[in-house]
């Protein structure tokens, strides 16, 4: 298993990753691949969502706490959403209870919404209830 980590921890750096959250993908037991869009000749070519590879981990449940955007030479790009990496907080039902947007330079993004972090948690009827919401400036957004 240490050897399975140091391999998890080498191809994270070498996607840009740091090796702390290559070992937490690997103690959490989490699936950490790639999806990439290729045209005939088999060449990465971006989307028009703005990205080439979408790097992702899903975890026992199948969600995807991370996910990060690539271009076609595997440099981090903003998607047309206007971000390159979001990270989600998952309640111990699997349901999703917060999300986290960045951009490629690790700077809080705003979601189309104009969202770059919420929080919430499900009510005993199973009904999201988000407790907050900030910009990319971490200014409070008034829920709707």
């Amino acid at each position: 298993r240490a050897g399975g980590g140091l391999l998890a921890s080498l191809r994270a750096r070498k996607r840009g990753h740091t090796r702390e959250e290559a070992e937490m993908a690997e103690v959490a037991g989490m699936l950490h691949d790639l999806l990439t869009y290729v045209d005939r000749n088999g060449a990465a070519m971006m989307t028009k969502d703005g990205y080439a590879i979408l790097e992702y981990e899903e975890d026992e449940n199948g969600n995807w706490p991370r996910e990060w955007y690539y271009d076609e030479i595997h440099a981090q790009v903003n998607n047309v959403y206007g971000y390159a990496y979001v990270e989600r907080g998952f309640d111990t039902e699997g349901r999703l209870i917060s999300e986290r947007y960045r951009d490629r330079y690790n700077k809080l993004a705003n979601n189309p919404d104009g969202i770059a972090s919420w929080n919430g948690y499900y009510d005993s009827d199973g009904n999201l209830v988000i407790t907050n919401q900030y910009d990319k400036d971490l200014q409070n957004v008034p829920i709707q």
